[in-house]
């Protein structure tokens, strides 16, 4: 590949070319998600009264992504799944300092309007790590969003994928005095480079212009002399090189330096719909109901307006004017006299139609097929009064969202896996974990007895990712989210799965373990409910099987050895009066007992005088 800088320079020009009109119909689509209201002067009251794209968006972000993810890491090497789980617990501690929720949400909206595209690199620290006198700077992860305005790639590629395409990049802009401290650049081009705000002049805007109307570039371009850049990486020689945006360098690059990071590169895209045949830009979500929103706000607007006009107004007859007049002076409830009740007459003009209500109920119905129903996702509509059928809707409902939720969850674990890579190859990596051990149970077995010598417990224990604890190559590792793991937590659904886990599975669980010991199979209680309440994502479950309380009255029970019973009421009441049993107390006899005893009493008498012979 020819990846001189001039040929590179024009060819990302021809990608930004062949965005063109993909950013267009997106600056369209987000137009209509944010309203007429956003960043304007003023706003047509009622032009826009039902924003079906913002309602769908609302409903589908959150239930796609609200929590950090939790990630899981295997291996196929038993050797190595000590260091997998601290390499995911490293991920779950970075996801959390990256803040991944919000970064992913962002992403996710803009695949809703064309395509998400999120970035793992490493940027500068402003700090040096010294090995003998050479400084280095180790880097600090990070992973942000790529706005498509600023995306540019190879302009003849079908697909995006690191085999398919000469390049990738975007557009940056960075202060020019940054980039002239860093030493990194060629200075003498930098420093002849025009500013942003002169680049823009003339420009087609973009999405940024939708709340920055009312700035003024040229005071701005004074706060910041920022310039514009374009940072490419080429995967066929595994390259990273800067060029200007544009104007010329001779032929030179700002920078070349060779790309150390992950194999697929630093970019991760995330698409919501189904590929197009030998094309790399997905169909975009937003634009399937773009028209059907267009639409139905002009059909509410005119059930409205219709609507305003309608009048209700007194018609009389000339002769019932006093009757008239007494209709208007009169109260609501009050009674009055007229000559002739049908000489004042009231009537309606105008009003909607009512086959606009019905039409826009459809728009409403087309609008929530084509987003995935949303509808049902925010909890609105579920047309049937059946549960059953209820059930079956919300199932069949979800199956585009369940789409979505796939293609998003790959994203993310694409993303983390690239975290994963830095972490893996840092050298000065020092993270602080807790990881949670379940030490099990400790029995002593004999023949007479099965006795609990420790209770099983849950352990935590402080832990440190090191270069030290390092095992295996990079690509022995699996990567995955916990699925649901970054969904919100509906608490009405929660409450409903402990009670199904409290009334129907541990009781069901406990009949088949019962039922296993007596046909002498090996059952295992604990283990059973553990795995069914981890596929219901209830993590805590290893906390309700440790009660160190419990295990020390039962072992003080046991050093009490059998104790005496009582055997009604009235010594029960004695031993916890007592807070003990009774020992020669005197106790009532049941009535039943009592007249046995008299019977036999009778029966020894008699037989007291039979001879025996000794």
């Amino acid at each position: 590949m020819n990846y001189a800088a001039r040929v590179l320079q024009e060819s990302a020009k021809m990608g930004f070319r062949r965005l063109e009109n993909f950013r267009r119909a997106r600056l369209l689509f987000i137009k209509a998600y944010v309203g007429q209201y956003y960043d304007q002067d003023h706003g047509s009251f009622g032009q826009e009264p039902l924003n079906m794209a913002f309602t769908a968006i609302r409903a589908l972000v959150p239930n796609l992504v609200t929590r950090n993810p939790q990630t899981v890491v295997g291996t196929h090497y038993k050797i190595y799944r000590d260091y997998a789980e601290l390499l995911a617990l490293g991920l779950d501690f970075m996801s959390k300092q990256l803040k991944l929720p919000a970064i992913f949400q962002q992403g996710l909206v803009d695949a809703i309007f064309t395509l998400g595209i999120f970035k793992v690199s490493l940027v500068n620290t402003d700090s040096l790590v010294f090995f003998g006198d050479e400084g280095i700077d180790p880097g600090k992860l990070t992973v942000d969003t790529v706005d498509f305005d600023n995306f540019t790639f190879d302009p003849v590629a079908r697909k995006l994928s690191p085999k398919s395409v000469g390049f990738l990049g975007e557009k940056i802009r960075v202060d020019r005095d940054e980039v002239l401290a860093s030493g990194l650049y060629d200075n003498a081009i930098v420093e002849k480079l025009p500013s942003s705000a002169t680049s823009e002049l003339g420009s087609g805007k973009g999405v940024y212009s939708l709340s920055a109307s009312k700035m003024n570039k040229h005071t701005s371009d004074k706060l910041h002399d920022s310039i514009d850049l374009l940072e490419l990486w080429l995967p066929g020689p595994n390259v990273l090189v800067t060029l200007p945006y544009m104007s010329s360098t001779g032929g030179k690059f700002l920078r070349e330096e060779t790309y150390n990071g992950p194999e697929d590169g630093p970019y991760t895209f995330l698409r919501l719909t189904p590929p197009v045949p030998d094309n790399p830009i997905p169909v975009q979500l937003a634009g399937v109901w773009h028209d059907l929103h267009v639409i139905g706000n002009r059909i509410a607007k005119k059930a409205m307006n219709q609507a305003e006009t309608q009048k209700n107004v007194l018609g009389y007859n000339p002769t019932g004017a006093d009757d008239a007049q007494e209709i208007v002076d009169a109260r609501d409830g009050d009674v009055i006299k007229m000559a002739d009740p049908n000489s004042a007459q009231m009537f309606s003009f105008g009003g909607q139609n009512p086959l606009n209500l019905q039409m826009t109920e459809q728009l409403s119905s087309w609008f929530d097929q084509f987003s995935g129903n949303t509808s049902m996702l925010a909890g609105t509509k579920i047309d049937t009064k059946v549960a059953t059928v209820a059930n079956i809707m919300s199932q069949n409902a979800a199956t585009g969202t369940t789409y979505m939720q796939t293609m998003f969850r790959e994203a993310a674990e694409d993303v983390l896996q690239k975290c994963a890579w830095y972490m893996h190859t840092d050298p000065l990596i020092k993270l602080p974990l807790i990881r949670r051990n379940v030490i099990p149970a400790e029995y002593d077995i004999t023949d007479t007895e099965v006795r609990m010598v420790r209770a099983a417990e849950v352990e935590e224990t402080q832990v440190f990712l090191t270069p030290e604890m390092r095992r295996g190559d990079f690509l022995d590792f699996a990567f995955s989210i916990k699925q649901d793991s970054m969904a919100p937590i509906n608490w009405q659904f929660r409450i409903q799965q402990l009670t199904a886990l409290a009334t129907e599975i541990i009781p069901a669980v406990a009949a088949a373990a019962q039922i296993s010991a007596m046909m002498g199979t090996p059952f295992s209680f604990q283990r059973l409910i553990t795995r069914i309440a981890k596929m219901m994502n209830i993590e805590w479950i290893d906390e309700i099987f440790q009660d160190p309380e419990a295990i020390a009255q039962l072992a003080f029970m046991a050093k009490q050895g059998p104790q005496p019973q009582a055997s009604d009421s009235a010594s029960l009441a004695a031993v916890r009066q007592n807070k003990g049993p009774v020992v020669g107390g005197k106790t009532s006899t049941a009535p039943g007992k009592q007249r046995r005893q008299e019977a036999q009493r009778g029966a020894n008498q008699s037989q007291a005088d039979l001879p025996v012979r000794k």
